[in-house]
């Protein structure tokens, strides 16, 4: 009788490691995956400007010196107004790495060297991406960037070239 007991215990224990066997990795693999594709959604972003800006492409350079403040005018002579996410948000420090390529940090930095010679203030930062829209939508010169998934309404995405 007793072996009988410790068979029982034995035949559940070792139908729940069969059923391990195979449903723990296949959990992993979801697991991993879904990490991945919510990583992309939030490592991508887009670069968005007002509606009535008549420019589709930009390359990476141009982003970058426009968020640095070293091109100060559209091609139709309108004033750029480059608007950044706060330096808390994490897809500020995406688009640091992949257009300036260099850390927020570092932007933080130079943006220090130019406020204190005197030669120029940093973009207008925004918490999230409806302030940054909300902000495109009202400045007819406006740049900026959000994350990949947000809804574009009443704004327009740019193509980055390179």
């Amino acid at each position: 009788m007793r072996s009988k007991k410790v068979k029982k215990i034995h035949g559940w224990w070792g139908i729940y490691r069969k059923k391990c066997k195979y449903y723990l990795p296949v959990l992993f693999l979801v697991i991993l995956f879904s990490s991945v594709l919510l990583a992309q959604q939030v490592m991508s972003f887009k670069i968005v400007i007002n509606k009535n800006n008549p420019v589709t492409k930009i390359t990476r350079a141009e982003v970058s010196n426009i968020f640095l403040k070293k091109k100060p005018k559209w091609p139709d002579g309108e004033k750029m107004m480059p608007v950044d996410l706060v330096s808390t948000n994490p897809l500020r420090e995406i688009f640091s790495q992949r257009v300036h390529q260099k850390s927020v940090s570092a932007i933080k930095i130079y943006w220090q060297k130019k406020i204190y010679a005197g030669t120029g203030l940093p973009p207008a930062e925004r918490k999230n991406d409806t302030e940054v829209l909300v902000y495109i939508r009202n400045h007819s010169g406006a740049i900026g960037y959000v994350s990949a998934n947000a809804d574009l309404d009443s704004v327009k995405e740019v193509q980055i070239t390179e």
